[in-house]
């Protein structure tokens, strides 16, 4: 799989958590992204006012439709994922390094699926 950027590798984070974590919310966004093939990826700018998010490096939000997530790359290559029903009660509900996400999604099983919407992604 070539080089992915920080917004493709949003996309790669969705199908990680979604089908290796099994979070319900993240594969609710990665069943409709391979649905409509639409997948916005944008950098968190106001992260200093988020309790969860201090410590965490990098924030970036991942929304499909009406519904979004958020993940973070921390200075260790350490990738964070947060969730909640709302950004004001977001928590971490776990991390991993990021070889073991990039691990899982070039095996050939799974490359078909996330390059189908990594041509989608949208960089806002």
């Amino acid at each position: 799989m070539k080089t992915l950027n920080c917004y493709q590798f949003g996309v790669c984070v969705l199908d990680f958590i979604s089908n290796n974590v099994h979070n319900p919310n993240y594969l609710k966004l990665w069943k409709t992204a391979l649905k409509t093939k639409q997948v916005e990826v944008s950098l968190v700018t106001d992260a200093n006012n988020v309790p969860a998010f201090v410590n965490k490096g990098t924030i970036y939000k991942v929304k499909v439709n009406n519904d979004e997530v958020y993940y973070s790359l921390d200075k260790k290559n350490n990738v964070h994922y947060f969730d909640s029903s709302d950004r004001a009660s977001l928590i971490e509900i776990g991390s991993i390094k990021l070889r073991q996400i990039l691990l899982a999604v070039n095996q050939p099983q799974n490359q078909s699926k996330v390059k189908q919407v990594i041509k989608y992604v949208d960089v806002k």
